[in-house]
Order: C-alpha cells, then sequence, then structure tokens
C-alpha cells in the first residue's frame, strides 16, 4: 500500500508543481522534473532495479527512471531515452525483468536499472496511446499502438516472447486513434 500512497504523493507533487502551488502542498517538493515545458504524458511503475522497491518510468520530452527510494521518496532522474512516447509495462523477452514499450522504441529491462533499447520495426509512426496484452492467446505479451497523427491507423503488434514482434497489423479507421485500452469485453 505504500507504493501507492507514494505514487500518489508523487502525481499530487508533479500537480502541484506544474500549478505552482508545491510550497503550500509539500515541505520539501521536487522542481525541474525536466518535461520540457509540459507535464508528464505517461508513467509506468514497476521495480526496475529488483531492489523490491517500486521505481518510475516517467515520460515527457523524453523518458526518465526515477528509482524509489523505500522512504516514499524517489532519487534523482535517471534519463533512459531523449524522447519521450506512451508508455506501456510488461515482459516482452520472457526472464522476468520488466519491459516498456515507450513510443515505437522497446526497452529491454536489465533488472538494475537500465535498458536495452531498440527500435520496434513497423512502429515508427508516433503513437498516441499503447496497451499490452497477449491478443492471440500464444502466451507472449503483445501490444497495440495507436497512432492518430498518421493515417488513422491501430498497429497490433504480437510478440514472439523474445523480445520481438510480427510485422503490425494495422487496423485503419475515418478517424484518428487517440488511446487504447485492453479489456475482456465479452
Amino acid at each position: 500500500m505504500a507504493t501507492k500512497a507514494s505514487l500518489i504523493a508523487f502525481l499530487l507533487a508533479v500537480s502541484a508543481v506544474s500549478q505552482g502551488h508545491a510550497a503550500s502542498l509539500f515541505p520539501n517538493p521536487v522542481y525541474g522534473l525536466g518535461f520540457g515545458g509540459f507535464g508528464p504524458l505517461s508513467i509506468a511503475p514497476g521495480d526496475f532495479d529488483a531492489d523490491g522497491r517500486e521505481d518510475l518510468l516517467i515520460s515527457g520530452s523524453s523518458v526518465d527512471l526515477y528509482l524509489g527510494l523505500g522512504d516514499g521518496t524517489l532519487g534523482p532522474a535517471t534519463r533512459v531515452l531523449d524522447h519521450g512516447g506512451p508508455l506501456a509495462k510488461g515482459d516482452f523477452d520472457a526472464d522476468g525483468r520488466p519491459d516498456v514499450v515507450a513510443g515505437g522504441t522497446l526497452l529491454l529491462g536489465r533488472g538494475d536499472g537500465t535498458f536495452a533499447a531498440s527500435m520496434i520495426p513497423g512502429a515508427g509512426e508516433s503513437a498516441s496511446s499503447v496497451a499490452t496484452g497477449d491478443f492471440n492467446a500464444d502466451g507472449h505479451l503483445d501490444f497495440v499502438m495507436a497512432r492518430s497523427s498518421s493515417n488513422n491507423r491501430l498497429g497490433v503488434f504480437l510478440g514472439r516472447g523474445d523480445g520481438s514482434f510480427d510485422p503490425p497489423n494495422n487496423i485503419t479507421g475515418d478517424t484518428p486513434f487517440n488511446s487504447v485500452a485492453i479489456g475482456d469485453f465479452n
């Protein structure tokens, strides 16, 4: 439960800082989170350094990792990617360590707070939203990407279980896809 409380406190701090009210809400507010002048685009919690404490990957104009210190606070940012994008966490290479899709980039977690980054073939367009699930029931994690900026396409990327994906199955719509949600709807 402390993890959820820490995340809520952090999100409140980000909101308060962006609105200029941090001093009244938090005695030691966090400034300069480096979102490039706008709030976070996406947040992915997880234990990225395998120390048993919840960490945060935050995407704005870049993707930065904030390691949890175990006392409800976060350490300083470590740059993971120089460009931001929506985040979706999962274990795409079945090694037991959390990985993250960050827009069109796959971040394979090494379990020590670092990642091996690689572009995802066929995902080159800017994404507005990503979500994970096992869409074809093969036991491998897949992801879907909404791409509203080009051709109104939704890309479904079927995972192979080794950190790679089949070429996307694209669904084209009449209007832009801005976000995606995954669930069992029947």
